[in-house]
């Protein structure tokens, strides 16, 4: 941890990799944040990043350097500004992905921060967050929500949600574009194909992991590929142990 966070911090918060120059995605810097329109859209979910990667990091090794650029961060180029935005969602773009790696980001630093006003800003970029995937019943994200914002998630939801998730992972083809009982958005998902109005349930559709589009009608493949539970296991345990859902007797 200490290794990996203290090359991103030296390299002026970029991810460099073999060849000397920036990983496509790896920029967590205010120059690319704050002052390139063309990363905008990239700003609330890297400033999260960063600030999670510091505060783990700091929370790990005890290494006040991590401290010290976290607070930089945010008393000096608004990071936490940044990151009530964490969630970009366009008429004709929603990017799962990101979904999943702003929730790997938020549910660390929403355990570890204790500062006040800094969690207060995060509370509202992760309720702003969880707004927007609510009606999908994710569990994992409203697991993580309910850490800090309990009074905002549907319980009933998730819970649904993991009893839906198939314990057979392997990748098998699910169709219902052919439904009557369906009814498809006006645009397509960013990568140009038809998606749905509301989201099906999981066991009605195909679910591998947390950042696929669960709009997507049609999907899956032959049963030669198997999928991991990862999907599964992290929002479980992690409901078991912030006693959201409880083993019955």
């Amino acid at each position: 941890v200490r290794d990996l966070t203290n090359y991103i911090v030296d390299n002026g918060y970029q991810l460099i990799d073999w060849h000397g120059k920036r990983t496509r995605w790896g920029f967590w810097d205010p120059k690319s944040l704050n002052g390139n329109p063309a990363d905008a859209v990239e700003a609330g979910l890297n400033s999260l990043q960063i600030l999670s990667f510091l505060k783990v990091a700091h929370h790990i090794t005890g290494d006040e350097k991590f401290q010290d650029h976290y607070r930089s961060l945010i008393t000096e180029h608004r990071y936490l500004d940044n990151i009530l935005l964490t969630k970009k969602h366009f008429p004709d773009e929603n990017n799962h992905s990101d979904d999943q790696l702003g929730y790997v980001a938020w549910y660390p630093i929403l355990q570890l921060e204790k500062d006040p006003k800094v969690r207060r800003a995060l509370i509202t970029g992760v309720r702003r967050h969880y707004e927007v995937v609510r009606p999908e019943q994710p569990s994992f994200y409203a697991f993580a929500t309910a850490t800090v914002a309990p009074y905002v998630v549907d319980y009933a939801g998730a819970v649904e949600n993991l009893r839906q998730i198939p314990t057979d992972r392997r990748e098998w083809a699910m169709k219902n574009s052919h439904r009557a009982d369906v009814r498809f958005a006006v645009h397509p998902n960013r990568f140009g194909k038809p998606v749905l109005t509301d989201v099906l349930p999981a066991d009605e559709r195909i679910f591998v992991k947390w950042n696929a589009d669960p709009y997507l009608p049609d999907g899956g493949g032959d049963g030669r590929v198997e999928d991991d539970g990862a999907a599964f296991l992290l929002p479980y345990w992690m409901g078991r142990y912030h006693g959201f859902i409880t083993e019955q007797k």
